[in-house]
């Protein structure tokens, strides 16, 4: 029997192989990557989101539950974005 699609996420994001993860993200609507998102553990989550492309993260977190968009946007590196 084949792995389903979402076998494969979790073997993808087990692995950590975020450069085979993230384009299948990105081809996906916003709100099924944002179900998949909840569906993992906070720890994937940050590790996750934080290798977002800007434009893939606020597609997500404006379907997330507010405090959970809160969160995340929190893991994020004010660095990447010229900050201190």
């Amino acid at each position: 029997m084949p792995p389903t699609s979402s076998d494969k996420f979790r073997a993808l994001l087990t692995q950590e192989n975020w450069d085979e993860l993230l384009p299948v993200l990105l081809r996906l609507d916003p709100s099924v990557t944002a179900d998949f998102f909840t569906r993992i553990s906070d720890e994937q989550q940050d590790r996750l989101f934080g290798r977002f492309p800007i434009e893939l993260a606020a597609r997500v977190v404006e379907i997330l539950p507010c405090y959970d968009a809160y969160v995340l946007l929190r893991t994020r590196s004010n660095s990447k974005y010229g900050k201190p």
